[in-house]
């Protein structure tokens, strides 16, 4: 036998010009919540510490974020977007992955 284990893994797609676009993963770099969307002040937010990120490139703008969003790598192939998904340690002002 075997165990298959699911895990919904997010992504966030903004476009910054032609074939150009930041690929971030979902997670707040704080404590790993999901960041949200917010087209009122074009924003990512955290929902549970308050955490405020840039469209542009991730940065924080406010909250308890040490870093910015974790950038992924991509790329384009016959018109589909292929990402690498990595997840990242969490709570430290370095981008350092997990195994």
């Amino acid at each position: 036998g075997w165990v298959e284990t699911r895990q919904p893994r997010v992504v966030w797609v903004m476009k910054r010009a032609d074939n150009d676009y930041l690929v971030s993963n979902a997670q707040c770099t704080h404590l790993g919540c999901i960041v949200d969307w917010h087209t009122e002040d074009e924003t990512f937010k955290s929902p549970c510490h308050a955490g405020v990120f840039a469209k542009e490139d991730g940065r924080v703008l406010a909250g308890p974020p040490p870093r910015p969003l974790d950038s992924l790598e991509y790329k384009i192939e016959n018109g589909e977007m292929w990402v690498k998904y990595q997840d990242f340690r969490l709570g430290v002002s370095e981008k350092v992955a997990i195994a």
